[in-house]
């Protein structure tokens, strides 16, 4: 394979792992944003629970109140719920993401390989061609003698 073509390559292959980085990156911020909601409204939910058991202590129990505080309680456990679901979806995508990056990097490495490999090769062969003209040219510079007995 030609140099320029290999070197072509190759920055074809920098410019996948990049992208596949970049979208490592993207999943991995949503990820962290879920994690951050997910967080908040589990707080909410025990500030609900919370408030729910401190109204039934009162001797004066607001049975409306309660209902609305049991009612946000169960929306909150099912956004929760949903939350879990949204959060595995994105760990996994992440996940997938990682592995993209990984396939993309060792493509990469590969073609670094040859292009090492080829480079050697080609400076194998110019220190050949320069042995052989040092050595055409010494025996150019001194011929091998004649006796003659």
């Amino acid at each position: 394979m030609s140099p320029a073509r290999l070197h072509s390559l190759i920055r074809i292959r920098k410019s996948e792992r990049d992208q596949r980085v970049q979208e490592l990156a993207v999943a991995s911020r949503h990820h962290s944003r879920l994690l951050a909601d997910e967080h908040s409204l589990r707080h909410e939910h025990a500030q609900a629970v919370a408030a729910a058991r401190q109204s039934e202590q009162t001797d004066l129990i607001d049975v409306r109140a309660l209902a609305a505080h049991r009612a946000h309680v169960t929306q909150l456990l099912a956004a929760i719920e949903g939350m879990a679901v949204e959060l595995e979806a994105a760990a996994r995508r992440v996940e997938g993401e990682r592995q993209r990056v990984v396939v993309a990097d060792q493509k990469l490495q590969m073609l670094e390989r040859l292009r090492e490999k080829e480079q050697a090769e080609i400076d194998r062969q110019v220190a050949r061609r320069a042995q052989f003209e040092l050595e055409d040219a010494w025996g150019a510079r001194n011929p091998p003698s004649t006796r003659s007995e």
